[in-house]
C-alpha cells in the first residue's frame, strides 16, 4: 500500500471529488421554456414583485414571477405581460424549474419559478 502521497491513496480521494461535482451539477436543472396563456397578471407593491399565472399550470407550476427590484426591467417584462393577457397571445417564458430563489419574493416553491426572460410566442 502507497502512502498518502501515493497515486493508490489519491485515486479514491480525486473519484470521490469528481462525484460530488457530478451531482452538484445535476442537481441544477437548466433553464428551459414554457409556452404560458396569462389569465392573470398581478403587481404586488409591498413584496415587490410581479406575477403571471398561466391557464394551464406548467410541469404542476401555474405561476411565473419577477421581482420589481429592477424598475426598467420589471415594467418591460409587465408590458409583455400585459399585453399577451389583453390579445389572448402567449408568451414564452425562461425559467429554471430547479430555482426556488423566489421565495424571497413570496414565490411559493410548490407554484411559483422565477421568470428569466419573458416573449411573445406562437
Amino acid at each position: 500500500m502507497k502512502s498518502a502521497f501515493g497515486l493508490r491513496s489519491t485515486v479514491p480521494v480525486l473519484l470521490a471529488a469528481a462525484l460530488v461535482g457530478f451531482a452538484a451539477a445535476a442537481a441544477q436543472a437548466d433553464p428551459q421554456f414554457a409556452s404560458c396563456k396569462p389569465t392573470e397578471v398581478m403587481r404586488f407593491i409591498e413584496a415587490r414583485r410581479l406575477h403571471v399565472r398561466c391557464e394551464q399550470p406548467v410541469k404542476g407550476i401555474p405561476f411565473f414571477a419577477l421581482s420589481t427590484q429592477d424598475p426598467a426591467a420589471s415594467a418591460q417584462a409587465l408590458s409583455v405581460l400585459s399585453t399577451a393577457l389583453i390579445t389572448g397571445r402567449d408568451v414564452a417564458i425562461l425559467y429554471d424549474p430547479s430555482d426556488l430563489g423566489g421565495e424571497a419574493i413570496g414565490c411559493l416553491k410548490q407554484d411559483c419559478r422565477l421568470i428569466k426572460a419573458v416573449a411573445f410566442a406562437r
